[in-house]
């Protein structure tokens, strides 16, 4: 109970189960079957997520005729569901956006690391254009 009200604090989005293996299956402790899983189902049962958008950045006025244009270094996700995207970050080599249908996460590198573009992938800020500001990958060591 004490990681699901963390959990729930955090407005995390729901729990991944990494292994299973030691819930009573044949509910043989007194408590049913799955007591773990059963435990985790009921604490986030009527748990919801605040949904928060930081768009649209394009709209019209009601008459018709005149845009508001978009902030140039803005993400706008707009993947069909299923679909994954990656996006620099121009104000941040470290960081990037994961695209998911409309979804958009913004996502650091592992230390060191820049995103590169061209990769989809961190990568040392010398093979980045733009990047070679960050740390330099560590000097190859000799055998």
């Amino acid at each position: 109970k004490t990681k699901m009200s963390w959990l729930k604090e955090e407005g995390f989005g729901g729990i991944m189960i990494w292994s299973v293996d030691m819930d009573d299956f044949r509910g043989q402790c007194g408590t049913g079957k799955f007591p773990l899983i059963n435990a985790m189902r009921q604490e986030l049962e009527d748990y919801r997520v605040k949904l928060e958008y930081d768009g649209p950045f394009e709209s019209s006025s009601p008459g018709g005729g005149a845009y508001t244009t978009k902030d140039p270094t803005s993400v706008t996700c707009e993947e069909e569901d299923g679909h994954i995207s990656y996006h620099p970050d121009k104000a941040d080599c470290t960081m990037y956006y994961m695209c998911e249908g409309e979804r958009k996460h913004h996502m650091p590198c592992p230390s060191n690391l820049v995103f590169n573009p061209n990769e989809n992938v961190c990568d040392w800020p010398e093979n980045v254009e733009g990047c070679t500001q960050h740390t330099p990958a560590p000097p190859a060591r000799r055998r």
